[in-house]
């Protein structure tokens, strides 16, 4: 099937549309249809995140490319809004607010070294975590034990 689009900005604001679909999508494939507990789409975002990439050249070309992208102010809101989206499903998870946002947080930021061109955590660091992250999400309690020090944001 062939699209012809009418300018220059429709063409990447439906690339930026794909790239965020297939994210959201590679994030699902993983949920485990067996799994019924709180916190199951934020299990599939992790082993979808810190899956190892095989092909670190191409990651890095995707970094780039939707950062470019979001420099476009109609691939921007594209990208809020399955932003939002995927937000929303992952607060309606069930898990504690403080563990889903480290536990996101944590998987997001295992990668982000590829995006300055650093090197990626080799396959079993990026294994290890991932099974601690969802370890994580099957006993929040683990995080609310921790004896956590007062913050003047509490």
């Amino acid at each position: 099937m062939h699209v012809i689009f009418s300018s220059k900005e429709d063409l990447l604001t439906a690339l930026a549309d794909d790239l965020f679909q297939k994210f959201r999508a590679w994030i699902d494939e993983r949920l485990d249809p067996a799994d019924a507990a709180p916190g199951r789409l934020v299990r599939a975002c992790v082993r979808a995140v810190l899956t190892p990439e095989d092909d670190v050249v191409s990651a890095r070309g995707e970094f780039a490319l939707v950062a470019q992208l979001m420099t476009m102010p109609a691939a921007a809101e594209i990208a809020r809004e399955h932003g939002r989206r995927l937000d929303e499903d992952l607060r309606a998870d069930g898990l504690y607010e403080d563990v889903r946002v480290l536990i996101v947080a944590a998987a997001d930021g295992a990668n982000s070294a590829v995006q300055w061109g650093g090197v990626p955590p080799a396959p079993a660091t990026l294994r290890r975590l991932q099974d601690r992250l969802v370890q994580l999400t099957r006993e929040p309690d683990l995080w609310e034990r921790i004896p956590w020090a007062a913050s003047a944001s509490t």
